[in-house]
């Protein structure tokens, strides 16, 4: 009941890998040209429970971005909590990533490459913001 959401607030599920990084700083770089303060789980130190800190943030959010490049297991658990919240969401998977069946039908963003991922997230972000 303490929470607001925050309008400008983008969470971000992604792996924490160097694997993933450019496709973060990408996804950073595009919610910041949009005016979204984009963030992730680990950008504030948190001494105890990272869960209960991660739903906190993600109910704070205007929306949710999940890159779902490596099938990492946390991000699917934090998306299935994203998912039982209804909150607007973008699903973000390169073209050669198998995403699982039940996702295909979210609003899910395929992309080939950085040119490709900007046009489309930017495309979807408009959607979601004019939208709400």
């Amino acid at each position: 009941n303490d929470i607001q959401i925050q309008r400008d607030l983008a969470f971000i599920l992604t792996p924490f890998h160097d694997d993933f990084k450019l496709t973060y700083e990408a996804v950073q770089k595009i919610c910041f040209d949009m005016k979204l303060k984009p963030m992730r789980g680990d950008e504030e130190y948190i001494a105890n429970d990272i869960l209960k800190h991660i739903i906190k943030q993600v109910v704070k959010s205007r929306l949710v971005i999940a890159i779902l490049d490596g099938r990492n297991p946390n991000v699917f658990y934090e998306l299935g909590i994203v998912h039982s919240l209804n909150k607007p969401t973008i699903l973000l998977a390169n073209v050669n990533t198998k995403v699982p069946f039940d996702l295909q039908n979210k609003y899910l963003v395929l992309y080939e490459n950085e040119i490709d991922l900007r046009e489309k997230l930017t495309n979807a972000l408009l959607n979601i913001l004019t939208s709400s």
